[in-house]
């Protein structure tokens, strides 16, 4: 990856993993756009970090990613990177053989985790395949690999887009855009907290977001097309049996618990 002098939108930018990727290519001489969904986070964002250009944006709207777009475009035509990294801050818990919401309190998920990130792909490409060089990158989950059952929208969201990722890489081969796939461990950021305080917990288990972006960063400096961190990084490489089997093992508490 070329790691100076772009123009890049970094979506779920305001917190977490998006945040320090935004702040760190800030000190690498690119020009940072982020958006996100929450009010009290953007105008934080713009005390603490007036160089990054923020919007605020509901990525689960196609009416609102059609006005992202456009506003980038046409506020900063040389842009050059597009980063798919919001994601739902919570993990719907649940178990499919006893869910009582209807199926509009579960779309959301789908939403934000599959749709947004597919139509903010289909609508920069074009512009992208007229760059000398341009990048999308991806962010996953080693849940992509290895689901949970008490996840399973969150699992198969993540198993969509790393699929979606590899057609857009192998569409885009002979071309300047590079297409590549960040699959985090479980880190200490508000996903996968529950609804009532998934704006202000962080969660206790996880690797530090420091961490995580370092690794991260290393793979870009390495130009790697996918780049896991700590348990992700064997779960991109396991046979059909070994993730079986983790599945198996990584569940076995929770199906005990049904």
């Amino acid at each position: 990856m070329r790691l100076s002098g772009n123009t890049m939108l970094i979506t779920g930018g305001t917190d977490g993993i998006g945040l320090e990727m935004a702040k760190r290519f800030l000190k690498l001489g690119n020009k940072v756009i982020i958006c996100g969904r929450s009010q009290k986070k953007y105008e934080k964002i713009k005390r603490e970090f007036p160089e990054l250009n923020a919007r605020i944006a509901d990525l689960s709207s196609s009416e609102e990613r059609k006005a992202l777009v456009d506003w980038v475009l046409s506020e900063f035509p040389d842009v050059n990177m597009l980063f798919n990294n919001a994601g739902m801050q919570v993990q719907r818990d649940m178990n499919l053989m006893t869910m009582d919401k209807p199926w509009s309190f579960y779309q959301m998920e789908v939403a934000v985790n599959i749709e947004a990130p597919f139509d903010l792909t289909i609508q920069f490409l074009p512009h992208f395949a007229k760059k000398e060089y341009a990048a999308i990158v991806n962010v996953t989950s080693g849940l992509a690999f290895v689901p949970r059952i008490n996840a399973p929208i969150y699992c198969a969201a993540k198993a969509a887009l790393h699929s979606w990722t590899l057609s857009t890489r192998m569409l885009t081969a002979r071309t300047g855009i590079e297409v590549i796939e960040v699959v985090p461990c479980s880190a200490k950021t508000n996903l996968g907290s529950s609804d009532k305080d998934a704006n202000t917990d962080m969660k206790a288990d996880g690797v530090s977001v420091y961490d995580l972006v370092d690794g991260i960063f290393k793979g870009f400096e390495d130009g790697l097309p996918e780049i896991g961190y700590g348990t992700s990084i064997p779960q991109l490489r396991m046979s059909r049996d070994e993730i079986d089997e983790s599945v198996r093992a990584k569940n076995k508490a929770l199906l005990d618990k049904i």
